[in-house]
């Protein structure tokens, strides 16, 4: 985690240690981030209320289901809500 980040504490974070944080970001109320490939967030930027962040998914394309893990990177100065 960066330098001067603001973390609600309504926010639902699951896997953190897949998460990186860079300088001044902040994280909303009731935000989720479900981490079970890797996140990681630009300084500067917002995640606000109720967004989802979700690096997890199954491949639709296999009749297995097979759980996937793609990664979720935003940059710099960005806003997500």
């Amino acid at each position: 985690m960066g330098r001067d980040c603001r973390l609600a504490r309504s926010i639902d974070i699951l896997i953190p240690w897949n998460i990186s944080l860079g300088d001044r970001v902040h994280i909303g109320e009731h935000v989720i981030l479900y981490a079970l490939g890797p996140i990681s967030i630009g300084s500067g930027t917002v995640v606000d209320v109720r967004a989802h962040l979700c690096a997890g998914s199954h491949d639709m394309h296999d009749t297995r289901f097979p759980l996937t893990r793609p990664p979720i990177t935003i940059g710099e100065d960005c806003f997500i809500g």
